[in-house]
């Protein structure tokens, strides 16, 4: 999956890696009674169509935030709706996968999947599905020895995390600027320098955290958006200059 991809072309890819994967498993059917020289090849075709289509809806979700597809809570609602659909067919699919392995006498560590499978949408399932319906579909994972990590750990946003300290140094700065100025109300030339780039320092800390977007062009020599452009407009004010 690619972030150049739009969410509906990666729903498309998803929904092709899906028929593929039937496709497989009719064909594995099809050679169930024949000898283990078919049949292991048409298992392993259809074990790699099956784990193909689980990482590709895994990893939409991972990319859903390149693709802006969150900020739409019709889409996450669905997709959430989507991921537990793929999650609930799951445990069928690898205790069939441990019978037909175990019976052809293959390692099991062909198919099994890693501790931290599947987490993406099981963070989906957690965040948009009804509780009772999340707590059913996770014990139904661990009867089946499946991994639940996802089900147990929320995903860390760091950038909130930074926007939000971004935010406190900015509010607790001016706070100090406040201060100071009641204090001190005649700077010297070097301190008047100081306080004026923490105030610009503390401007863009506040304005990381507001709505919309800010862009900014100066001369031939600038050009700014964001909080950037707010520590710009506050630094290079003609007025704070003076």
């Amino acid at each position: 999956m690619t972030a150049g991809l739009s969410v509906v072309d990666a729903k498309r890819v998803i929904a092709s890696k899906k028929k593929l994967m039937i496709s497989a498993l009719d064909a594995y059917h099809k050679v169930q009674k024949s000898s283990a020289e078919k049949r292991r090849p048409a298992l392993i075709a259809y074990q790699q169509a099956a784990t193909e289509y689980f990482n590709c809806a895994e990893e939409l979700v991972g990319d859903s935030d390149i693709l802006g597809a969150r900020e739409s809570a019709d889409w996450a609602q669905g997709y959430a709706e989507n991921c537990k659909a793929v999650l609930e067919t799951m445990p069928d699919h690898y205790q069939a996968l441990r019978l037909e392995f175990a019976r052809l006498g293959m390692p099991s560590e062909v198919y099994e999947p890693s501790s931290t499978a599947f987490a993406n949408m099981q963070r989906m399932v957690v965040s948009y599905i009804k509780k009772k319906e999340v707590d059913k579909l996770r014990n139904t994972f661990e009867l089946n020895r499946l991994p639940v990590y996802g089900f147990e750990y929320k995903s860390k946003d760091f950038m909130k995390t930074n926007l939000v300290w971004s935010f406190v140094f900015g509010v607790v700065f001016i706070i100090v600027m406040l201060t100071i100025a009641l204090l001190k109300p005649d700077p010297s030339a070097f301190q008047f320098k100081v306080f004026h780039t923490v105030l610009s320092l503390a401007g863009a800390g506040i304005g990381a955290m507001l709505p919309g977007f800010l862009e900014i062009k100066m001369k031939n020599y600038l050009r700014a958006g964001g909080a950037f452009a707010i520590f710009a407009i506050v630094y290079f004010n003609p007025a704070l200059l003076t």
